[in-house]
């Protein structure tokens, strides 16, 4: 069988057409490798995550109890921050951000801790017998953490995290001290109350585009116990996004 030179730019042109098919198809797959790892470049969203803050204490419920002066539940908090600020050279505003999927590691103390996650700055609702498993901050003209809204150029939100059932204290002493000081009062130890929360955070631009992450922190903040509260601020460079 005779090759005309026809039939060879026929066979080199149905090669070459392979050949660039298989080396896009190879980029597609890096490009999904290389987004799977690092997700979105944080210069190209209009809005990111500057940083994480997370402040740690203890309180007591009251409860009256006519044997004593003081009487209360016991409870941990850790309120929970989160800095959106908006890339200055990119357009856009928040239409809403979404925290959800909840994920605890319980602590060691005791088994059978009831974790409640609830709005942190309301004067309505202090320690809700509730679990909310969603908080919806709705794009707004300023932030406001009671009312649920953010600033839709950015803005501070945030939730509480409580730890319950951690034991009732009773005292006739004249004064007490409502903070981390007094879970040492029940011998609670820091290593006993230590955890870690989970949570996917979703901003929603007004374009429709949603950009989600995961955020862990480790709670309490810091030796609360000691030294009664604790704050402590986390950098949030290697929170990677994704759309959604």
């Amino acid at each position: 069988m005779i090759i005309t030179t026809k039939d060879k730019k026929r066979i080199f042109k149905s090669a070459l057409i392979k050949m660039i098919i298989i080396i896009a198809f190879f980029i597609v797959l890096l490009l999904m490798f290389k987004y799977a790892i690092q997700g979105e470049n944080p210069k190209d969203m209009p809005f990111y995550i500057e940083s994480i803050t997370v402040a740690s204490t203890a309180d007591s419920i009251k409860k009256d109890n006519a044997n004593f002066l003081w009487c209360g539940d016991l409870v941990q908090i850790n309120d929970i921050y989160l800095k959106v600020d908006k890339n200055e050279d990119k357009s856009g505003a928040i239409k809403n951000i979404y925290i959800n999927n909840f994920q605890i590691e319980k602590p060691i103390y005791p088994v059978d801790t009831n974790i409640n996650k609830i709005y942190p700055m309301s004067d309505n609702i202090v320690y809700p017998d509730e679990n909310l498993q969603e908080i919806n901050f709705a794009g707004s003209d300023k932030t406001d953490l009671e009312n649920l809204t953010v600033g839709n150029q950015g803005g501070t939100i945030g939730f509480r995290f409580l730890l319950t059932n951690l034991g009732e204290y009773t005292s006739n002493e004249n004064q007490i001290t409502y903070d981390g000081t007094l879970l040492q009062k029940l011998n609670i130890t820091l290593e006993q109350i230590k955890c870690k929360i989970s949570f996917d955070c979703i901003i929603e631009t007004d374009k429709g585009i949603k950009y989600e992450t995961q955020i862990s922190v480790d709670v309490p903040s810091g030796d609360i116990i000691k030294d009664g509260y604790s704050i402590k601020e986390l950098p949030a460079t290697d929170l990677i996004f994704k759309r959604v």
